[in-house]
């Protein structure tokens, strides 16, 4: 782990039990952006430019491991967010990007890069199919790079001069790819050409890939460190990179969820007061919030919500809560508490179900319209971080000195559960627990002392007051006696 999360208060534990609506909620089908390749299912991180990780189709739970890919990690970076064109998935590692056959899991190419691992995106550039991506570990080297996905040969690289090296990952919408490097310079250049389209100065690094959508990007920019700069939401128009608007998420903290967007809205996780976060949903347009709700725990700042036009689906870094939120009000749909953690995942979102990667090593699957766990893997080593979605696979980052990518496929043999959240209170179960608890422990009180009754008759009960009376009274009627003899002889 590069960057050290801040410390956080106590979570909001009363929020914890707050009781779930159970609703159904409709799928916002993603469409494939203008310039991205046709036949694409997941084609940058979280799905597409807006990142609102959702999938039109995915396997069903419960699922089996169909395949492991390794990827040697280097001073502790492995890989990085996988994304999928076809039959091919592709991803970054310390030393080279990737490409691995979907049935198979077996490496089809690779080509060498030396840089932190970044997500990658698939686009259309001319008549030809690109893999964009970063390269270098430092600002003498730091570039965008694109290379052909059916040759695997240089199409061209773009020197990110203005700052240092980039950790974002690439966003791609229509014919402009989108890159921020570590000093806040953010880089549209065209993606079928190279050139530099425009460039932008935030105040500080976005931590990932940043989300395009209504003619905005969206970033976070954050100090390095986590240090002293607050955070922020901003807006730059797509065509001239120019500050549409600003946020400054309230109250200030140095960290921030990654944003997403759906339905002209872009929604963001941030500390709240005292303790807990705040999820908010900003207009695209002009920065104005259409609605917050608070959760129990904060989200990391490498994970982002996966938004719908029906509901917002945010996981929490402590506790690993997933929640539902509905986009209408603000109001809490549903929540499911896995008692984990979550550093560098987001959720996804199939048809029926919100699929979480935990740091225990774990997948799991959630229903959407009950929010009941229905399914979650055996923990490994190695956490399971940012996913991929096809028709017929799921795939995601597994952290650990043997991590790289592992897909998930349909288990026909498996069994689905059906467990309620342990933070949502079952009051049956609730008064029947106190009812035994009461029956025992009087058993407890009064068996022994039946026994007793039993074996030495029936005690004689005397309240140590009541016998200080008595002894008062005895001392009383010795004064009468006294009292009457004294009486006696004076009468004499």
């Amino acid at each position: 782990m590069r960057d050290p999360l801040p410390h956080v208060s106590t979570l909001d534990l009363a929020r914890r039990l707050a009781a779930a609506a159970a609703v159904a909620l409709l799928v916002l089908l993603p469409t494939a952006a203008l310039g991205q390749a046709a036949d694409a299912t997941w084609t940058q991180f979280q799905g597409d430019a807006a990142h609102a990780g959702v999938a039109a189709s995915g396997p069903e739970p419960p699922y089996q491991e169909a395949w492991t890919f390794p990827i040697e990690p280097k001073d502790g970076e492995g890989a990085s967010a996988p994304v999928v064109t076809g039959g091919l998935a592709v991803t970054a590692g310390p030393e080279a990007v990737y490409g691995i056959d979907l049935a198979s899991g077996e490496q089809r190419w690779t080509v060498t890069r030396d840089g932190p691992p970044a997500p990658v995106a698939i686009a259309t550039g001319g008549d030809r199919t690109l893999v964009l991506f970063t390269d270098g570990r430092d600002a003498e080297s730091a570039k965008l790079r694109a290379i052909d996905l059916d040759t695997q040969k240089d199409a061209w690289d773009v020197p990110l001069t203005l700052g240092a090296v980039s950790r974002t990952g690439v966003t791609v919408d229509g014919d402009q790819a989108f890159v921020a490097d570590g000093d806040g310079t953010v880089y549209a250049v065209d993606v079928a050409t190279g050139a530099e389209s425009w460039t932008s100065e935030l105040a500080g690094e976005p931590k990932g890939p940043m989300p395009v959508a209504d003619g905005k990007v969206f970033a976070i920019p954050l100090d390095p460190d986590f240090g002293s700069l607050a955070a922020s939401l901003v807006a730059l128009d797509e065509a001239t990179g120019e500050t549409a608007w600003t946020v400054d998420l309230t109250p200030p903290a140095s960290f921030a969820s990654l944003p997403a967007a759906a339905g002209g809205s872009v929604v963001v996780v941030s500390p709240a007061a005292p303790s807990g976060g705040q999820i908010r949903a900003f207009s695209t347009e002009d920065g104005s919030l259409a609605w917050d709700a608070r959760l129990n725990a904060y989200v990391s700042p490498w994970s982002a919500p996966a938004a719908t036009a029906e509901a917002v689906y945010a996981i929490d870094f402590i506790g690993a809560g997933l929640h539902a939120i509905d986009t209408g009000t603000g109001e809490h749909v549903w929540q499911f508490e896995f008692n984990d953690h979550v550093l560098r995942g987001s959720p996804a979102v199939l048809p029926g179900h919100v699929l979480v990667g935990l740091s225990d090593g774990s997948l799991g699957a959630v229903d959407r319209t009950t929010g009941h766990l229905v399914w979650r893997s055996t923990p490994k080593l190695g956490l399971i971080g940012a996913m991929a979605v096809t028709p017929d696979l799921v795939l995601a980052v597994r952290g650990a000195k043997d991590g790289g990518i592992v897909a998930f496929r349909h288990d026909p043999d498996g069994t689905l559960a059906d467990v309620v959240s342990p933070t949502i209170p079952r009051y049956a179960v609730i008064v029947g627990t106190w009812a035994l608890a009461f029956v025992v422990v009087g058993a407890v009180i009064l068996v022994p002392f039946v026994v007793a009754t039993r074996r030495v008759g029936q005690p004689t009960l005397v309240r140590a007051d009541d016998a200080a009376d008595d002894e008062d009274e005895d001392e009383y009627d010795d004064d009468d006696e006294a009292y009457d003899e004294d009486e006696d002889g004076d009468d004499e």
